[in-house]
């Protein structure tokens, strides 16, 4: 395996998850509804809160399929996550009993990482064929 296919691999991956984990939410199926909810009480707040951020979800996964959107799906993977993270890590519910046991939710938070680290992986490759594109139109 080359690393082109791997990294599409990655691509595809993170697509999938983004797009199951907002099924799942838009379903009202999603397992980790009351993390999100302990994590950010102000989506209870949000008509439909939880189904709006399953169909973000959803768009961030399928916008990262096509090169036209897989930049800005890419970056708004990295926030969501991000902020999902720090929701999760400021209410104090990543560690059980203590640092460095993790809860469900701390798990929540590593996963998160990985994915975060997958998202950046896009926006670089994004960034870079753009620069390229560029370049060759000057050219």
């Amino acid at each position: 395996m080359n690393a082109h296919v791997a990294f599409l691999f990655s691509k595809w991956s993170l697509a999938l998850v983004c797009v199951w984990f907002g099924i799942l939410k838009m379903l009202d199926m999603s397992p980790v509804k009351d993390i999100v909810f302990d994590a950010t009480p102000f989506l209870t707040a949000i008509p439909y809160g939880f189904l709006v951020l399953g169909i973000v979800e959803v768009l961030m996964g399928v916008g990262l399929l096509f090169r036209r959107t897989a930049l800005v799906a890419a970056m708004l993977v990295v926030i969501h996550l991000a902020i999902a993270s720090l929701a999760v890590l400021m209410h104090g519910m990543a560690w059980e009993p203590w640092f460095p046991m993790l809860s469900v939710a701390g798990e929540f938070v590593i996963k998160n990482l990985v994915l975060i680290a997958v998202a950046l992986m896009i926006v670089v490759d994004e960034r870079e064929a753009q620069a390229h594109a560029q370049a060759r139109a000057k050219a």
